[in-house]
């Protein structure tokens, strides 16, 4: 099911604010939204890119120069 575009933009805000907040718990919890497995049945893809984002500037790693940031975030998020 994929999201609207409500749905969508109030994910985002989520993802921003946890952005904002420097505590190792919301790193961990955006950690856990990019490696969430239900994005793929329910359309986020958009979402789980954001999620990349602000984890790559939250822990000071590339992920967006990569061909695939959200691999590249699961990928580190695998190992870390």
């Amino acid at each position: 099911m994929a999201e609207d575009g409500k749905e969508f933009e109030a994910n985002c805000a989520a993802i921003m604010a946890l952005h904002q907040i420097k505590t190792d718990e919301a790193i961990e919890a955006l950690k856990r939204i990019v490696t969430c497995p239900l994005w793929d049945e329910m359309g986020g893809d958009d979402c789980q890119w954001e999620a990349a984002s602000a984890l790559s500037e939250r822990v000071g790693q590339p992920f967006m120069v990569s061909d695939n940031p959200v691999q590249a975030a699961i990928n580190w998020v695998t190992k870390n």
